[in-house]
């Protein structure tokens, strides 16, 4: 399942440098006592930083795994974001957003689906 996971996200590191993104950070987790949940890619867009979860799968027969994003999963993404967040330098005007990429290993580096501003950071991270 790792293996799978990081193939994926070279993948996918790949298709965003190829258009352009700048990549920050790879399997980013807070540090401290209280780690933050792991992001898969941090990545910048211009002046927009990108929260990025990547969904792997090489079943063809299975091509929806943006539905394992369920609410709890969101909040955990939403909480590390604001963990980087907290910790880089505030002087830049950044916006932010969270993207999802699905990559379809079966069908090799043309199977990169980028899915951009997935979705909103819940209202309640409580």
């Amino acid at each position: 399942m790792r293996r799978k996971g990081a193939e994926g996200e070279v993948l996918a590191c790949d298709f965003l440098i190829k258009n352009g993104y700048e990549i920050l950070a790879r399997n980013w987790r807070g540090k401290g006592r209280l780690r933050s949940p792991e992001i898969d890619i941090i990545a910048r867009d211009g002046k927009t930083i990108v929260f990025i979860e990547v969904k792997s799968f090489a079943s063809p027969e299975f091509n929806q795994p943006e539905y394992r994003l369920d609410l709890r999963k969101l909040k955990r993404i939403a909480h590390a974001a604001r963990a980087y967040l907290s910790q880089i330098d505030q002087d830049d005007d950044y916006s932010c957003r969270f993207d999802v990429m699905i990559v379809n290993l079966a069908a090799g580096d043309s199977a990169v689906d980028h899915i951009e501003d997935a979705f909103r950071a819940p209202d309640d991270l409580d």
